[in-house]
């Protein structure tokens, strides 16, 4: 049995296209919300008088007994200010509503009204435990056709899950390996690229070539 590389030009562009979208997309601020129907939803709630909270990597206010923070799934903190409509006295009471809402792309939106008047946040942080699933399951479209394939998570920097990854074709006529790079469209749910090598038996030759192949996973 003889072995046989097959290599394009076409494939290594498509490779290098890959990996610089996954790099550039942390830097987009709209990366958390990929479908227009996000847009929608936070201005809605903007028009109801709600603010974003900035993601943070720690729970918050920092003045948390260490325990407390360790057992924390989720925390949100703010800063801010209220203008009273009206002159109070000692031994009055006043009626104060507050609301959180977190959507399924991450944000959190607070809203705290004090006596009919809402309070003006200079500062507002949301805190939300991961939760630690490292198997994927993934289907993927390469020059050589359609596959399924399962990965596990390794590393995760600059929110771009990397992840080693075997996959076979749909028609059960080659099988792949390789690294599989992509990124959180929201919860569970990945979009991105695999880059390796593939094998193919075909006429009693081995042949070996570059898989590069567009992907979607979800996770397990």
């Amino acid at each position: 049995m003889s072995v046989r590389w097959n290599i394009s030009v076409t494939t290594i562009l498509l490779l290098i296209a890959i990996i610089a979208a996954l790099i550039l997309s942390p830097f987009n601020c709209r990366s958390k919300a990929p479908f227009p129907g996000w847009s929608k939803l936070h201005t809605e709630l903007e028009n109801l008088g709600y603010k974003p909270a900035t993601h943070s990597t720690d729970p918050k206010p920092v003045e948390l007994p260490p325990a407390v923070k360790e057992s924390a799934a989720a925390t949100t903190s703010g800063q801010g200010y209220w203008i009273p409509e009206s002159e109070y006295v000692p031994g009055d009471s006043v009626e104060v509503e507050l609301s959180v809402v977190v959507l399924s792309d991450e944000t959190a939106w607070v809203k705290v009204v004090i006596d009919s008047v809402e309070v003006k946040f200079t500062k507002l942080e949301h805190y939300c435990t991961e939760v630690q699933r490292k198997w994927t399951l993934y289907a993927e479209v390469s020059g050589a056709g359609t596959g399924l394939g399962i990965g596990y998570r390794i590393w995760k920097p600059l929110d771009i899950n990397v992840s080693p990854g075997v996959s076979v074709s749909t028609s059960l006529d080659w099988i792949a390996g390789g690294i599989c790079l992509s990124k959180n469209l929201f919860s569970g749910v990945s979009l991105g690229g695999s880059g390796g090598g593939r094998v193919i038996i075909r006429d009693d030759v081995l042949i070996l070539e570059p898989h590069i192949a567009g992907l979607i996973s979800i996770e397990l």
